[in-house]
């Protein structure tokens, strides 16, 4: 098994997103307002800077769209602390 991820890489992608939070095929079309998934509302702050925007990666240059900014994710800053496999 390798090395844990950093905290802030644990969700900047899809796949490491659901990896995380242990989201499966199981749960496709899930109501995300029931109790198996849900989105919560912890009161963090998120300003529009705060918030990273890059082009998908693997997207051929041929097809139209592939330079559309469609990943969005938290800038990491250098006050977060990573506590990754320190528990």
């Amino acid at each position: 098994m390798g090395q844990p991820h950093p905290t802030t890489a644990l969700a900047n992608s899809p796949g490491k997103l659901c990896k995380s939070f242990q989201i499966t095929k199981a749960l496709y079309g899930a109501d995300l307002t029931g109790e198996d998934l849900f989105l919560d509302d912890w009161g963090f702050p998120v300003t529009p800077p705060d918030i990273h925007t890059t082009t998908r990666i693997d997207l051929n240059p041929h097809h139209d769209g592939h330079a559309t900014p469609l990943r969005h994710h938290l800038t990491p800053t250098r006050d977060q602390p990573d506590t990754a496999g320190t528990e």
